[in-house]
């Protein structure tokens, strides 16, 4: 049965850019309407993030509620403590949060 869940969580699930049409096909048939909601925790990596969310916007079933990097104030800490270091690329070590919602019709 589709529709079923308020919320779903996802991570680290945009980096191959060949699967966002599947995922975008399949968020909105897992959440309950009016109001199922999409917690995803995904790097930059590059362009995939904004692609994403350009692809997203255009099939007009979700939208994006918030972007959020300081939703954890470890995080932010670990961030701090990381910049500048070598081999930390905030582009694919540092995950933004993301909520998505169902687009009200």
């Amino acid at each position: 049965e589709w529709g079923r869940f308020d919320v779903v969580l996802a991570a680290d699930c945009l980096f191959f850019r060949d699967f966002h049409e599947a995922l975008l096909q399949l968020l909105p048939r897992l959440l309950r309407p009016p109001h199922g909601s999409v917690l995803l925790l995904q790097p930059r990596r590059g362009d995939s993030l904004e692609l994403f969310l350009h692809k997203m916007t255009q099939r007009g079933e979700l939208q994006l509620v918030a972007m959020d990097l300081d939703y954890c104030p470890e995080i932010s800490e670990q961030r701090q403590k990381l910049s500048g270091m070598e081999g930390y690329n905030e582009d694919i070590h540092l995950p933004v949060l993301l909520h998505l919602q169902l687009q009200k019709k």
